[in-house]
């Protein structure tokens, strides 16, 4: 089942698959409380075991173009490593689509860590940068898909 959970709530998952063996602190994103950021919780009984969250944001300046169309960052996508290969993560980037079409937005997109690529082109989205580095992470693309309006 996948409901809208706290920002607090996606710091464990956060911790552990994104930032292992790094503060809580590093945890805590720009944006994790604006009104419109929204945080998705996929859970296994009453554990938490997947979150994804998104953010009203432009695209990144790492692309090669520059879009001036409405956009939404998937970001902070994470499953504990018991629940991956699961479908887990389709289903959150799913429910997050479904539920951006209110909205009516063209644009989703996220910087995805370069292990990650394969499985965002599964779900449509392609890449629109060259790598890139985030520091203590490691080599990221930035990849969107265009959000088709629901009828």
């Amino acid at each position: 089942m996948i409901k809208f959970i706290t920002t607090q709530q996606t710091y464990p998952i956060r911790q552990a698959v994104l930032r292992d063996g790094k503060p809580i602190e590093t945890c805590v994103f720009d944006g994790d409380d604006d009104a419109t950021t929204k945080h998705l919780g996929y859970f296994d009984g009453g554990d938490v075991v997947g979150i994804l969250s998104i953010f009203s944001n432009q695209v990144s300046r790492h692309s090669k173009k520059k879009y001036d169309e409405d956009a939404w960052q998937l970001r902070g996508m994470a499953v504990a490593e018991a629940a991956q290969r699961k479908g887990v993560g389709k289903a959150l980037v799913m429910f997050a689509m479904n539920y951006l079409q209110q909205f009516e937005p063209t644009i989703f997109w996220c910087n995805a860590r370069e292990g990650a690529v394969k499985f965002y082109e599964r779900l449509g989205f392609y890449i629109v940068s060259d790598a890139f580095h985030v520091p203590g992470i490691g080599p990221h693309y930035v990849m969107m898909r265009e959000l088709v309006k629901s009828l």
